[in-house]
């Protein structure tokens, strides 16, 4: 995951992976160990994805303007982005069978 992450700013992909391991204190770890190596099953991995971007999403809805909003609105469009191209790889996959 960290590859697709190319070269977003560090504290995007941060937010990105903290996200994903469901990280408390929103965005305020340092995105290591995320447990995010290459997942057994892609679907559920872009479930797991979406939720998080979710989670961001309903973060950003009580909370008030700023650029910490700013960051989660970005860090949910990476994760839907991230859910999109893992559900195509697995597509790709399964048409390569």
């Amino acid at each position: 995951m960290a590859e697709r992450l190319g070269e977003a700013p560090q504290a995007l992909c941060v937010r990105v992976l903290d996200a994903v391991r469901g990280g408390g204190e929103e965005g305020k770890g340092n995105g290591e160990d995320a447990g995010l190596a290459e997942p057994l099953s892609p679907s559920p991995f872009s479930l797991r994805l979406r939720a998080a971007a979710e989670r961001l999403l309903a973060e950003t809805r009580s909370a008030p303007p700023s650029r910490d909003t700013a960051l989660t609105l970005l860090a949910a469009d990476a994760l839907i982005t991230l859910a999109v191209e893992a559900e195509l790889d697995t597509e790709s996959r399964g048409a390569e069978e």
